[in-house]
């Protein structure tokens, strides 16, 4: 495997962390990866290798506010002020165009996991070319009354207590109430995954699972609203085969209704391919999970049918 890492300017304030990563021999196709919220692209290793081994250039970068395009721990979870969140989506597709330009010819898909799939569907709606396909991980459904009083809070909390403050409260709100359902409890992320050092390895990584700025929560929370409103979900992309995978016991889904819910939309907006995979047992971040291989497989499986 041939890896490279760089800096972008994506403006005057923020430089983007990218990891580039290639086959030996032919490249099949690009996979870009948009990970999710307070983690970052280190996570991803083993699964960018089991990509390369398959033939598949892999880029990824850490999002603004994450891990060393944060470049210190005063700067993460922090997106630079208010109303901010467009940001994500205009670095993501500038990712898409500097894979595509440097791997010509060659079909590109794109996955996002959990924030990283609120991304993802929004990019959708702004993008339909330069991109083949999408999967979904642990995609959340609709907003319910709870994310509007989560987002109230947040600009709230923003207002009088600053764009930087870190949030504690909205934080426990989160992570408690995920972590809820699974014992025995030794940290806040159990809901993650079944495999134990994947979860240590979170628990104890600094750029990972800390509280976020009210900045940063109102504004995911607001885009959250704006984004599965029917006016711009009608604006997503028809022409792209989409698979959601989730894992039958994660929260941030709704223990996969959520998942299922968002596929359901898609369908009824005549988005040409909609495919669901539901894993038994399963938790939040499948790429993690202990039975990870078999889902490896299943998404290459998918990609080299679409490829």
């Amino acid at each position: 495997m041939k890896s490279e890492t760089v800096f972008l300017d994506a403006d005057k304030n923020h430089r983007l962390f990218l990891r580039k990563h290639f086959p030996a021999g032919e490249t099949r196709g690009i996979v870009q990866i948009i990970h999710g919220m307070a983690e970052h692209s280190g996570r991803y290793i083993e699964f960018i290798e089991f990509l390369v081994r398959n033939g598949y250039a892999v880029y990824i970068h850490d999002q603004r506010g994450h891990g060393k395009s944060a470049g210190s721990l005063d700067e993460y979870g922090y997106l630079g002020g208010m109303f901010k969140w467009n940001t994500l989506i205009t670095d993501a597709r500038e990712v898409t165009k500097i894979a595509f330009a440097e791997n010509s010819g060659k079909r590109i898909f794109i996955i996002g996991h959990s924030m990283g799939s609120m991304v993802l569907r929004r990019y959708m709606e702004l993008y339909s070319d330069g991109y083949q396909g999408v999967i979904l991980s642990g995609a959340n459904g609709l907003p319910s009354i709870s994310e509007l009083a989560g987002m109230k809070i947040a600009l709230l909390q923003s207002i009088f207590l600053g764009k930087r403050h870190r949030s504690g409260l909205i934080y426990k709100l989160q992570f408690g109430g995920y972590n809820s359902k699974f014992n025995p409890k030794t940290t806040l992320f159990e809901w993650l995954s079944r495999d134990r050092e994947r979860v240590d390895d979170y628990a104890h990584d600094n750029y990972c699972g800390g509280p976020f700025t009210a900045s940063f929560y109102f504004d995911m929370i607001y885009n959250y609203f704006l984004f599965t409103k029917s006016s711009q979900i009608k604006k997503t992309a028809k022409d792209k085969a989409v698979l959601f995978i989730s894992g039958e016991d994660d929260p941030v889904s709704g223990f996969s209704k959520g998942t299922k819910q968002f596929a359901s939309i898609y369908e009824k907006n005549k988005v040409s391919e909609v495919e669901v995979k539901i894993y038994p047992g399963c938790r939040h971040e499948l790429l993690n999970e202990t039975n990870r291989k078999d889902i490896y497989r299943d998404i290459i499986n998918w990609i080299d049918k679409h490829n």
